[in-house]
This record gives C-alpha cells, structure tokens and sequence, in this order.
C-alpha cells in the first residue's frame, strides 16, 4: 500500500513539456522499492516507457556533482557510459569491471 505524505506539481514555465511531479512517500523501504523496480532490467508495460522516476536529491549534492561536469563531457565524447553511485560518485563499467571516482 502506497501512503503518500506529500504530491504536487513543480513550477515549470508553459510550453510543450509535461511537468514534473514530486511526491513523498511515507515509508523509506517502500520508496526503496518502488526505485529498485523501476530500475530493474524487466521489460515495462509500453504505456509505461515514456515514465522516469528518480529519487531527489539536495541542492548540496547537486552542486557537487556539478563539479564533475568536465568528466562528465569528456565521458559522453568518448562514448563512455557512467552512472551516478551516491551521493557523488562516478561508476564506470567495461568489460564488466567497475570503477569508482569520488572526485573530479
């Protein structure tokens, strides 16, 4: 069972984008595990490919992990993949081995 403390919509300038929506769930473990999900590998019903859902995080991380925008480029030039390890880590995987940057 979902028990939401909070939804709303969030500000957004009119145009052709749908806006983001916030919510906060009630319970950790469950917002643990409707992330886990989203993110595993099955294969989502189509109505459902155009969704994202990702946690927020504060303004302080994102503002460390604008540090890494420099690495970031350079990754996306060289068709690198990374993703994000929290709260501002930098995981990169080839050939199966990965590897983990704490700073830029």
């Amino acid at each position: 069972m979902l028990l939401l403390d909070r939804v709303h919509w969030v500000a957004k300038p009119p145009d052709s984008t749908p806006r983001d929506v916030l919510l906060r769930e009630h319970y950790y473990h469950i917002k643990e595990l409707v992330l886990k999900s989203h993110r595993s590998k099955a294969d989502p019903h189509k109505e459902y490919l155009s969704e994202c859902i990702m946690a927020d995080l504060s303004a302080a991380t994102l503002r460390r992990r604008r540090d890494f925008n420099q690495v970031t480029t350079e990754l996306r030039n060289h068709g690198i993949c990374y993703r994000w390890g929290f709260p501002t880590k930098i995981i990169i995987t080839k050939n199966g081995k990965s590897t983990y940057f704490a700073s830029p």
